[in-house]
C-alpha cells in the first residue's frame, strides 16, 4: 500500500477501536456540490447497496487522503479520487469491488444527505426546547429531515453523520457548499431582477381589465 493512498494517518482502524481522530484535515475540492441525491442511482441501481462497513471505509478514506503538498494541492478530481480508491481497497477487511465511479456516486450522496441533516440539527438546536435531551432532538432532526424531504425519505446515514458532524474537514465542506449554494442564489436573484419579465408592466388607458388614471388634461 502506498504511502500516498494512507495519507497521514488510519482513520478506519481508530474507527475500529472506537476512537474517530483523523490525522489529515486539508480541505479539498473533491467532488462537484451536489445539491441531490440522483448521484447515488450510478452506484445502486446496478449493484448491490452500499454496507455501513463500506460506508465507514469510504468517509475512513475521504478524511485521511488529502491534498498534501507532494501531491499538490491542484491535482485533479480524477487523480484525487484514484487515491481515495487505492485507500478503500488497500484498507478493506470484507470483500468489495466498488470502482471509482461508485465510491464517487456514493460519497455524493453521502454528502448531500448529511449536510441536510446537519442543518436540521442546528435548527433543532437553536430552538433551545428545555427538557429535551440529546436522543429528543436527534428525533427532532430526523422528523424535520422527512418533513422537508421532496420524497419523504427517513433519514438512513446516521452512522455517516455520527462520524463526519464533528471532523475539521467536514466542517470545512459544509462551509464550501453553503458559500456555492450562497453564490448560486445570488446569481439568480441577479439574474430574474434583470429580466424584462420581472419588471412591472406599463399600464395605459384602454388596456382590458384595468382602470386606467383618467389623463390630466383630456386635450393632449
Amino acid at each position: 500500500m502506498s504511502q500516498g493512498a494512507m495519507g497521514s494517518g488510519s482513520y478506519f482502524t481508530d474507527l475500529v477501536n472506537g476512537v474517530e481522530e483523523s490525522q489529515d484535515f486539508s480541505p479539498t475540492t473533491d467532488t462537484p456540490i451536489d445539491h441531490g441525491p440522483a448521484a447515488a442511482k450510478g452506484s445502486q441501481g446496478r449493484t448491490k447497496n452500499f454496507s455501513d462497513e463500506e460506508d465507514r471505509l469510504l468517509m475512513s478514506a475521504w478524511l485521511n487522503v488529502s491534498m498534501n503538498a507532494i501531491q499538490g494541492v491542484n491535482q485533479s478530481q480524477t487523480s484525487y479520487w484514484a487515491r481515495i480508491h487505492e485507500y478503500f481497497h488497500a484498507n478493506k477487511s470484507f470483500e468489495s469491488d466498488r470502482s471509482q465511479g461508485s465510491l464517487m456516486n456514493r460519497w455524493s450522496t453521502i454528502q448531500h444527505d448529511v449536510n441536510i441533516f446537519c442543518g436540521c440539527v442546528t435548527r433543532i438546536e437553536d430552538r433551545n426546547q428545555s427538557g429535551c435531551s440529546v436522543d429528543d432532538k436527534i428525533a427532532n432532526a430526523c422528523a424535520l429531515f422527512k418533513a422537508e424531504d421532496k420524497k419523504n425519505r427517513k433519514f438512513a446515514l446516521m452512522h455517516c453523520w455520527r462520524i463526519l458532524k464533528d471532523k475539521p474537514k467536514w466542517m470545512e465542506r459544509r462551509k464550501q457548499i453553503r458559500g456555492a449554494k450562497t453564490a448560486s442564489n445570488k446569481k439568480q436573484k441577479t439574474k430574474a431582477n434583470s429580466s424584462p419579465s420581472s419588471a412591472a408592466p406599463v399600464l395605459t388607458p384602454g388596456t382590458a381589465g384595468v382602470d386606467a388614471t383618467p389623463a390630466e388634461d383630456p386635450s393632449k
